[in-house]
């Protein structure tokens, strides 16, 4: 019996040792890459529901969020100007088409 609990024992220190070692390696050498994404939301009438999507979107991950106006009343711009910021860009669909259309220019 006393041999079976040793047994145990050392099945759970050597997972525990291993998780350890798995942490201290993933803080060491984790390098966040950048990430050549963004998402893009069609966005029309009055917007509604727009800063429950973009709360949503800014928990997955964060990344720029492009919003495509798709017929804009006047109070979806209001909320869409109260919502935009650095990471949330307002774009006509001509404006989307020529951002991902533009060669990018070598240095």
């Amino acid at each position: 019996m006393e041999l079976m609990q040793d047994g145990v024992v050392a099945a759970l220190a050597a997972i525990g040792v291993t998780a350890l070692l798995w942490l201290a390696a993933s803080v060491l050498l984790y390098r966040e890459s950048p990430v050549d994404a963004v998402y893009v939301m069609k966005v029309s009438g009055d917007a509604a529901g727009l800063d429950a999507a973009l709360r949503i979107l800014a928990q997955n991950r964060r990344l720029p969020v492009l919003l495509v106006d798709c017929g804009l009343d006047e109070a979806g711009r209001r909320a869409v100007s109260l919502l935009a910021g650095d990471n949330v860009k307002l774009v006509t669909p001509e404006e989307l088409a020529s951002l991902y259309t533009e060669e990018k220019k070598v240095r």
